[in-house]
């Protein structure tokens, strides 16, 4: 009798799976057997969480003080974070670009303060020509002015043309323009533009994903959330993964490790996706690589 059912079993696993491959064809349903006790059996176990990712990782927003490049550069080697997104000054970054320059993929911060002036568009186009940066980040929001503001259209203008991706920063509830709503005007101008909201987290949940629906170019990345150590945090980043998810954002959502941490941080939020129990297998390599892969658009590190 038990190896009558664990035939039964197999049969109908191995049909779950063909039905479930990429490419596989919709079929009728058919009548489900009856197994061979009635069903009066041992419940089926519940699907086996995912195991644990090993393969390549992209941190999409890498903080880390410049202090200590190399147990940074450490912690990336631990964690196969083969590529990482640098912003700031030129001489915030310079540290770590030295210790291991092709690991990062770099860009300057602009509008991080009010009334700060930005370099003007013709420096920063001979810069990107030359291959000397390869992102933008606009931090006008926390500053208070909104991303459609006119003063920061000669930057979008700029990235469009030259196709350089823009990452953008969100700020406080109380902070005016601190929403990344406003990117639905800016992608209605510039279609072409390549644009990630940098940290997604409460209380812009349902506004970065109202821009994510408003254009296929926008994606997002975790940091504001993936190193949760508490209880509610962590609640509120399955919520967020599980919501991005149903609307179909899955192929746009990219890990990073967060704001301003201690290198040790990496590891934690790596953890912090990892252990999620609704994770695929694949959807953990598209959070990790895949997605970032499409987006920033680097060719595999050999």
């Amino acid at each position: 009798m038990a190896s009558r059912r664990a035939r039964w079993t197999t049969a109908v696993w191995l049909v779950a799976m063909w039905a479930a491959a990429p490419g596989a064809q919709t079929i009728r349903p058919m009548p489900r057997p009856s197994p061979p006790d009635g069903g009066r059996g041992t419940p089926p176990a519940p699907a086996a969480a995912a195991p644990a990712y090993s393969g390549s990782i992209v941190d999409a927003t890498l903080r880390i003080p410049a202090a200590d490049p190399q147990t940074a550069v450490k912690e990336l080697d631990r964690y196969r974070v083969v590529l990482a997104v640098l912003t700031g000054s030129p001489e915030s970054l310079r540290p770590l670009i030295a210790t291991r320059g092709p690991r990062f993929i770099v860009g300057p911060v602009l509008f991080a303060a009010r009334n700060t002036a930005a370099p003007p568009t013709d420096a920063l186009r001979r810069e990107f020509q030359a291959g000397r940066l390869d992102v933008l980040e606009i931090a006008a929001a926390r500053a208070g002015i909104t991303l459609n503001d006119r003063q920061l259209e000669p930057y979008w203008a700029l990235a469009e043309s030259l196709d350089v991706p823009v990452g953008v920063t969100t700020g406080p509830r109380q902070t005016r323009g601190g929403s990344p709503l406003a990117l639905k005007d800016v992608m209605t101008k510039h279609p072409r533009l390549r644009v990630w909201v940098m940290q997604t987290a409460d209380p812009w949940r349902d506004d970065t994903f109202a821009a994510m629906a408003a254009s296929p170019q926008v994606f997002t990345d975790v940091g504001g959330m993936a190193a949760s150590a508490d209880a509610e945090g962590r609640a509120a980043f399955e919520m967020f993964l599980k919501d991005a998810f149903a609307r179909g954002y899955q192929n746009r959502i990219m890990f990073s490790s967060g704001e301003s941490t201690p290198p040790q941080t990496i590891g934690e939020a790596v953890r912090g996706v990892d252990v999620l129990p609704f994770l695929t297998a694949a959807q953990k390599r598209d959070i990790f690589y895949a997605n970032a892969k499409r987006f920033f658009r680097f060719a595999d590190p050999s």
